[in-house]
């Protein structure tokens, strides 16, 4: 499992990326204390999931996990920080798991754990069923020929949707 991490402390990054280094079957192919190079990281190599604080300098760690999911919707974000106020955003935003430091390598073993249920999931599910899109007045969203509710991984997303609806 490919794992990038970032934080704006560097004794956190490296602390984090210390007890990754002792699970087995994970990789930590980047380590980050700025948005832009985590970002051009995910949009050139593969990436499995991000580990991230939410108070960063430059950016939020809430609006950076946005920008990750528009360019990589499947990514898995996992929160790790010292502010437990922001975990209903976060879990707003699907995100994986939300961490507080300072963190223990068996709850770190818990979300890797959960990361590969999601992603074994994720690519054990066959496609078998039609799928449909009707846009005749408002956008819905069906599976054979029952409904579905869509479940939108970003607000950003369900805005735009519902925004480029009105000119079709």
């Amino acid at each position: 499992m490919k794992i990038c991490i970032i934080d704006d402390e560097p004794l956190a990054l490296q602390y984090l990326d210390f007890l990754l280094n002792k699970i087995a079957g994970v990789q930590v192919t980047g380590k980050f204390n700025n948005a832009t190079e985590l970002i051009n990281h995910v949009q050139t190599e593969d990436v499995d999931a991000v580990l991230m604080d939410i108070h960063m300098p430059d950016i939020q760690g809430i609006d950076l996990a946005e920008q990750l999911l528009n360019i990589k919707p499947v990514l898995n974000i996992a929160f790790v920080t010292a502010y437990n106020e922001y975990a209903v955003r976060a879990f707003e935003l699907n995100a994986l798991d939300y961490i507080l430091k300072p963190v223990q390598l068996e709850r770190l073993q818990l979300t890797i754990e959960r990361i590969k249920e999601k992603d074994e999931i994720l690519h054990k599910t066959p496609l078998k069923a039609a799928y449909h899109i009707k846009n005749l007045g408002a956008v819905r969203f069906y599976k054979e020929e029952s409904p579905i509710e869509v479940k939108w991984r970003t607000s950003k997303a369900k805005e735009l949707l519902g925004r480029s609806n009105r000119f079709w």
